[in-house]
């Protein structure tokens, strides 16, 4: 898994982030390996705002372009919302569904349109990575 700094991820992509993705594609090419992209989103994305979107957007479709067809949404430091957010989503889960469902819908459209120019079906993988996993439930217990 490539994953872009949490704390940085409103940057753009520089092109020696992008020269390490593409370098890292490279050694696995024909290798059996398939490389996942994956973003860690903090508390500081604002799942009502578009601008927010478009930049994560961007990052996934960055990947897409490269050649990456497995995507990761890990939502692991994304554990607190702005009170206002819970206008528009039930909980904070709500709001981690929308943005894995909006980004995935996008990037299988991208993939769609490499597919056709490509005359081959390329299937994507998507992954969740949730706030609250396994490990956080069997601490809270301990």
């Amino acid at each position: 898994v490539l994953q872009h700094p949490t704390e940085n991820w409103k940057d753009t992509f520089t092109p020696e982030i992008i020269s390490r993705l593409k370098h890292t594609l490279d050694l696995c090419k024909g290798k059996d390996i398939q490389v996942n992209f994956g973003i860690s989103l903090s508390d500081s994305f604002d799942p009502s705002s578009l601008e927010e979107f478009k930049i994560v957007s961007s990052h996934y479709e960055a990947a897409l372009a490269l050649g990456v067809t497995s995507f990761s949404f890990i939502f692991d430091r994304f554990r607190r919302m702005k009170e206002d957010n819970y206008k528009n989503f039930r909980s904070l889960a709500h709001a981690h569904v929308h943005i894995t469902n909006n980004i995935a819908s996008n990037l299988k459209d991208g993939l769609n349109k490499i597919s056709a120019t490509m005359n081959q079906k390329l299937i994507p993988q998507f992954f969740f990575y949730p706030c609250y996993s396994y490990g956080n439930i069997l601490q809270d217990r301990a």
